[in-house]
């Protein structure tokens, strides 16, 4: 601490000499300026030098559950994969009215999707939620025992 006291008084020292040695002129004002932003760096050198991963146990961000931090996690991977499987959907030739995902402990534990004007060709009458279902199921691998279709 002495040590960067001293070195703070010597640079005041050092450099109100070298603003009175200075002639005045346009040259002035720069020199003012780089001779404020090397005392700057001076006055702010311990803070730089800071070593903060000494003081912060990053480790200890692995148990932490706060109950607001983990809402807003699970809230924002909710609204993130709703609107990821609804184009997906849109890209497998599918128009869903709504895509419901929900999510326990940053997992997804429910997706419901809800079809909008399903038409079944006559051709293909054979064909009914569960084989929709099954569909989806396999082209956005979703586990068929955490997926709803609904038509």
């Amino acid at each position: 601490m002495t040590a960067y006291v001293i070195s703070v008084l010597v640079v005041a020292v050092g450099l109100t000499i070298a603003e009175l040695i200075i002639p005045s002129g346009k040259l002035k004002g720069t020199v003012k300026v780089v001779l404020s932003i090397i005392f700057l760096a001076v006055m702010i050198q311990p803070i730089a030098n800071l070593d903060i991963s000494s003081a912060v146990n990053f480790d200890s961000f692995e148990n932490y559950k706060d109950d607001s931090v983990v809402f807003y996690v699970e809230k924002n991977m909710k609204s993130y994969y709703e609107s990821l499987l609804y184009n997906e959907l849109l890209i497998c030739d599918l128009v869903a009215e709504k895509v419901n995902v929900e999510v326990c402990n940053t997992e997804i534990t429910k997706v419901e999707i809800y079809l909008s004007n399903l038409v079944i060709d006559e051709n293909y009458e054979h064909i009914n939620i569960s084989v929709i279902k099954n569909y989806i199921s396999d082209k956005l691998s979703i586990d068929g025992d955490i997926l709803s279709v609904y038509g």
